[in-house]
């Protein structure tokens, strides 16, 4: 991991509590056990320090992370997000422009070797109710690409968590500026409310904009279209 933090589900760095207990003599098993829960609790209340925590682990925010990671690796990078599912999701194709994006990302050999299906035009009606076809032979790239998203998605956090950034399940809560000019972020997680600090942070959680909409960001409208998703 090239020195970076590496946060597994309890965010308590492998071996802390084991340790403690081995360095405390002739103490009973419930001894024991409170050491270790004492430890544990002490771990999960001290915030987890970042230079830039990235909330969303969908590919823009995965992209970002391998991005921050592979520029700047001194950088402190964390992903904060809930566990993805194998549902299937809404971005199930991509466009030819996505081969040099990967490759910029360093993982254009991992995703050709998914074996996604290749997609060589697409029809859309727009303004009218006549279709237009899209014939992507005529493109550099002459293919576009049908996703396997949950497994197009773990290819991106593999690559971001082996560049260095650390991978924390949790759903973002609450987020506040210090007095020492960074944020004071609380992520949610399966053991109660884990505070982070950062001196950036990236919102990537979507239309939710959980982050930016705490904030008072307020969203900008261009136009009126709606867009309608169905899986079948």
């Amino acid at each position: 991991m090239s020195g970076k933090l590496d946060v597994v589900d309890q965010f308590l760095p492998l071996g802390t509590a084991q340790n403690a207990v081995l360095q405390t003599p002739a103490i009973g098993l419930p001894e024991r056990h409170a050491g270790m829960a004492a430890t544990e609790a002490a771990a999960r209340a001290a915030p987890l320090q970042f230079d830039v925590v990235v909330l969303g682990n969908g590919p823009a925010g995965l992209a970002t992370a391998l991005s921050l990671c592979r520029t700047a690796p001194a950088l402190r990078v964390a992903v904060a997000a809930p566990k993805a599912s194998d549902d299937p999701r809404i971005g199930e194709s991509a466009s030819p422009a996505i081969e040099p994006l990967l490759r910029q990302l360093g993982v254009l050999d991992q995703f050709i070797a998914q074996t996604h299906r290749p997609a060589f035009n697409a029809a859309a009606a727009k303004g009218s109710l006549q279709p237009l076809a899209n014939e992507f032979f005529f493109n550099p790239h002459q293919h576009a690409w049908r996703l396997d998203r949950p497994k197009f998605d773990r290819m991106l956090a593999d690559a971001a968590h082996d560049a260095g950034a650390a991978m924390l399940p949790g759903r973002f809560t609450e987020a506040t500026m210090g007095d020492d000019e960074r944020w004071h972020l609380s992520i949610e997680t399966r053991l109660g409310p884990r505070p982070l600090q950062a001196g950036f942070v990236v919102d990537a959680t979507g239309h939710r904009a959980a982050f930016a909409a705490q904030a008072g960001v307020r969203p900008v409208a261009h136009d009126a279209l709606v867009g309608a998703v169905r899986f079948f």
